[in-house]
């Protein structure tokens, strides 16, 4: 990939090209790291929380890893008359508890914010490496989010601080308090050389591939490709070729192949080992409770294990038989509800195995094999 980038004027964002400047700073040098619970509030008080013009408080928190976030949502203006709205993210809340711990695990580098909001167009875009498409921040959503713990007065220089992580959440502090706001996914990517060249710092070795993704969960995806591809027969990954738009490209044995973020999801959601699987599992429904045991039979081998799974046992859009390594299994209820005017109502529920695959072309998919049926 070339270092030199083009504007992506379409969309407000300008690369910097030298790939230094976007360089990831030793996480523990970043001053906030072990004050960050000062700015949150440790309880929910809605009386003592931001007023938002546009937004309210959800009701209950919510989980970010080790820290409780109350998210904010939008109001509809069509039943508020005279709403306006702030400009901050779409998606975020306030930190209540677990902001030193969740920086502490997940901070990257901080992010340095201009002394006023009229100097925000001078701003480069960060980037932040990862096949999850939260990619890019540009100014404008910088901008947004030191909107978002300052409100409309001037910038508070001594309170504000922004963290990039590497879940794709942006910390932010200010006089309103500590937030986590989400970095916006789905990007539209124009060519192979949206993302610039990542930094020495953002590479991480992975069963001795340098791989530049800053996803946690999407790196330990990529341990269990690039260690299953070396067990099999299939071409194994040999080195890190660049990107296609947010796309990882290896180099194989064989040829190059491109690793999406559904290929790692795939890869992280399927994991219980055949041993694990094997078993009785059991769902309330309709006031009835049904239970299921999974045979050794039902498996169609151990991870590791090249098979073929016909198209008359799996579902998934398959359309013929499926050959694969398999990766991991897990398991799931589906609940289906008969919506047809002649229909009583009753739904039919099914318990099914979900099989993780990666095919001989090195993609990744997976395939439903229906264990039992019920009709409550």
């Amino acid at each position: 990939m070339s270092n030199s980038q083009q504007s992506l004027g379409d969309y407000g964002i300008d690369i910097e090209s030298n790939p230094e400047s976007q360089d990831r700073q030793d996480p523990h040098t970043i001053g906030i790291l072990g004050s960050a619970d000062d700015y949150a509030p440790h309880s929910i008080d809605r009386e003592g929380l931001p007023n938002i013009n546009g937004f309210d408080w959800e009701v209950q928190p919510v989980q970010y890893g080790p820290a409780e976030i109350l998210e904010y949502w939008r109001l509809d203006g069509d039943f508020h008359d005279g709403l306006s709205h702030e400009k901050i993210p779409g998606s975020g809340g306030i930190i209540i508890r677990g902001a030193d711990d969740y920086l502490r695990e997940h901070a990257l580098t901080e992010i340095e914010v201009p002394d006023y909001y009229t100097r925000f167009e001078n701003e480069e875009t960060h980037c932040r490496w990862s096949a999850d498409g939260r990619t890019h921040i540009s100014w404008r959503f910088l901008k947004r989010a030191v909107r978002l713990s300052n409100g409309y007065g001037r910038i508070d220089p001594v309170t504000t601080r922004v963290i990039l992580c590497d879940t794709g959440h942006l910390f932010v502090s200010g006089p309103r308090g500590a937030f986590l706001v989400d970095i916006p996914p789905g990007r539209i990517f124009r060519n192979g050389d949206d993302l610039p060249e990542p930094p020495d710092s953002v590479y991480e070795t992975i069963r001795g591939i340098q791989v530049p993704e800053e996803n946690p969960e999407l790196r330990t995806a990529f341990e269990r490709y690039f260690r299953l591809l070396s067990e099999s027969p299939y071409p194994s990954p040999i080195s890190h070729a660049g990107f296609n738009g947010a796309d990882h490209v290896l180099e194989t044995t064989s040829e190059k192949t491109v690793v999406n973020d559904n290929n790692l999801k795939v890869l992280g959601g399927q994991t219980k080992p055949f041993e694990d699987t094997v078993g009785v599992y059991s769902r309330q429904c309709e006031s009835t409770n049904f239970v299921v045991s999974v045979d050794p039979m039902h498996l169609p081998g151990e991870i590791g294990e090249e098979v073929t799974l016909s198209d008359d046992i799996t579902s998934f859009g398959s359309s013929g038989d499926t050959t694969g390594i398999i990766t991991g299994y897990r398991t799931n209820w589906r609940e289906e509800d008969h919506i047809a005017p002649s229909s009583s109502g009753v739904s039919t529920l099914h318990f099914n195995l979900i099989v993780g695959l990666i095919m001989p072309d090195l993609t990744v998919t997976r395939r439903r094999i229906n264990v039992a049926t019920f009709e409550p």
